[in-house]
């Protein structure tokens, strides 16, 4: 379903995107795409630029995948004609691609005024929230919601792209990392409920302090907001809540009855009943709770919640268990100060007869506050009983140093260089070990499971 389901042409699309229509196609446009590696038959090739690339240079690529019509800069438009002569494609041209994507994806869902939004943003904590209250509006209603990490102001416009005259709600996460980033958002999507998991120092180095990403991520709390939820842990909370005209709900882990099972998950009560979560801690469940408790607001009831949390899938990468001779956590997906001292904290909890081993890379755009976080991570290592340490990346050599100085009592080795990583570790393992797996998202830490899966 969604935007294919409607074979727009040209100038539907053209009207959406508010663009001049520079060179027409009979073709209908059945989806949008921003790189020509994804684009598909009778696709609108959006040719974003930025910093490290130029869509423009692709278009020849994106014709030869496919695509029947090409979103472009008026500046480019003589050169984009003389290159693209001789071929069925429609032209579409606007002062900025993306200000045009945002424009077609905003206009595109206005067909829907009956889709209830929910929008979801903070440091940590958007994609597990996100993902477990769309499995919960899964079982009230046909629900669309982010998929992967399509949660920046390039990310969301794709994302809305998936709405339909079927949808019943849209969850939709709202990350930042400048300032403005929101309001972007917001000009795409104004949503009837929204949640603030908390905030932290993700993306400092863009926004300059805690303040000032509370402020930027508070705008999502607008003053028409009909349900607005936040952390009872979260900081900032006046700032944050400034424009709403009544108070947000609260909630905690602690709203709900639970039984930790380590690698197992955590199960909850729900009523008279319980079920477990494929999730590793307190700091993941709260999460879970923050959708449970926006559910209800919203109407459903415990058997809509246990149905809806037994169908509960986290994405990969975010505290994903891989079993073997070696036990690996898998949570890989992103790092940030907060983030990795909870699973750092929790790894301690655990019970293991085996060794507790960490491979931990650099956490990233983090600015001035790059040294003492990673020195903070450091620390947390440190108290937290690990047998090996595998540093990676040049912002964990602070980690290093520090733990050199404490004479750190466990395997410790830090490089910059993965195979340099990949041979210490595959040196270093035994079976029997539990290996967590952290970095930021650059780093893809997770290259090193086929190592760990290796023969011991």
């Amino acid at each position: 379903m969604a935007f294919s389901t409607y074979k727009y042409g040209i100038f539907s699309v053209a009207r959406f995107s508010q663009a001049n229509v520079v060179k027409q196609t009979s073709k209908k446009i059945l989806d949008v795409a921003i790189d020509s590696r994804k684009v598909t038959e009778n696709c609108l090739f959006v040719c974003l630029d930025g910093q490290n690339f130029d869509g423009h240079d692709f278009i020849e690529d994106a014709i030869c995948k496919g695509a029947c019509a090409l979103l472009i800069k008026k500046n480019k438009i003589r050169e984009v004609q003389d290159r693209t002569k001789n071929k069925d494609i429609g032209i579409l041209a606007v002062d900025s691609p993306l200000d045009g994507l945002q424009k077609l994806a905003k206009n595109y869902i206005s067909q829907f005024p009956k889709v209830n939004y929910t929008a979801i943003t903070g440091s940590v904590g958007k994609s597990t929230t996100k993902q477990a209250l769309a499995a919960l509006l899964s079982t009230h209603g046909n629900t669309v919601y982010t998929p992967n990490n399509y949660n920046s102001e390039i990310g969301l416009p794709l994302s809305l792209l998936q709405i339909d005259e079927t949808t019943d709600y849209g969850v939709f996460e709202m990350g930042i990392d400048h300032r403005g980033e929101m309001d972007k958002h917001l000009s795409m999507l104004t949503p009837n409920q929204a949640i603030i998991t908390n905030i932290g120092t993700s993306h400092i180095e863009k926004l300059g302090s805690k303040r000032k990403i509370a402020k930027e991520k508070g705008k999502i709390f607008h003053k028409d907001l009909d349900i607005a939820l936040i952390s009872k842990n979260c900081s900032y909370k006046s700032l944050l809540c400034k424009n709403l005209k009544k108070n947000p709900f609260e909630y905690s882990y602690s709203d709900v009855h639970f039984f930790d099972q380590g690698l197992l998950g955590v199960e909850i009560q729900i009523g008279k009943e319980h079920v477990r979560l494929p999730i590793l801690g307190e700091h993941l469940l709260e999460d879970i709770v923050a959708a449970i408790t926006l559910a209800k607001k919203m109407g459903l009831d415990n058997e809509q919640i246990l149905e809806g949390l037994s169908n509960f899938k986290p994405m990969p990468g975010r505290g994903s268990i891989v079993d073997g001779d070696i036990t690996v956590i898998e949570d890989c997906y992103n790092a940030s100060p907060i983030s990795t001292n909870f699973i750092l904290n929790y790894l301690k909890r655990i019970s293991w007869s085996g060794n507790k081993k960490v491979v931990l890379g650099s956490m990233k755009e983090l600015g001035r506050n790059t040294k003492k976080a990673h020195v903070e991570i450091a620390k947390s290592v440190y108290n937290n009983k690990i047998e090996s340490a595998f540093l990676f990346g040049s912002e964990m050599e602070n980690a290093y140093q520090y733990l050199k100085k404490e004479n750190f009592q466990g395997d410790l080795f830090y490089s910059d260089n993965f195979e340099d990583l990949s041979y210490a570790v595959d040196k270093n393992k035994k079976q029997g070990d539990l290996f967590l797996l952290k970095g930021s998202r650059a780093m893809a830490i997770e290259r090193l499971l086929p190592t760990l899966q290796g023969v011991v």
